[in-house]
């Protein structure tokens, strides 16, 4: 199972271009995890639809596998019902430790270009912090994909 896991996040990591949400930890300041992503760029990007855009403030703080989960939440997310709680857990390849969370999909909306986009919103849990982010999505011909807030 381990190794499907780290497969896929590998072929996950070969196919992805650099996509950006914006966040930090709860409670305001960015601390390590704003400084190890600020200086990593935010290091994952979108995978020809969404779901595996990690922002700035986690980009340095989740491992490939916890990255793979918290894609596969965006994705379902997106797809889901307003306001519908997606769950994740993955444990970190590095420490060994749980890492949970959860994505909110906000109101799907159309933009002033006819676009429908929702924003999301993630919550996730790890080694005793609490991070959240928003990211945006809108429609287009191949799914939902990553967009500018």
């Amino acid at each position: 199972m381990r190794s499907v896991q780290v497969a896929a996040a590998l072929v996950l990591v070969a196919c992805c271009s650099g996509c950006v949400t914006t966040g930090t930890p709860v409670g305001g300041e960015k601390g390590q995890a704003g400084k190890a992503g600020s200086e990593s760029g935010g290091i994952y990007g979108g995978f020809a639809s969404i779901g595996h855009s990690i922002g700035k403030a986690l980009g340095g703080v989740f491992d490939e596998v916890e990255r793979q989960f918290l894609g596969s939440a965006k994705q379902r997310a997106a797809n889901a019902k307003t306001n519908e709680r997606i769950t994740w857990s993955a444990r970190s390849s590095k420490t060994g430790k749980t890492t949970k969370g959860y994505v909110v999909p906000g109101e799907i909306y159309t933009k002033a270009d006819g676009r429908q986009c929702r924003q999301l919103r993630q919550v996730t849990q790890k080694d005793g912090k609490t991070y959240e982010e928003n990211s945006l999505v809108c429609k287009s011909g191949q799914g939902w994909e990553e967009a500018t807030l």
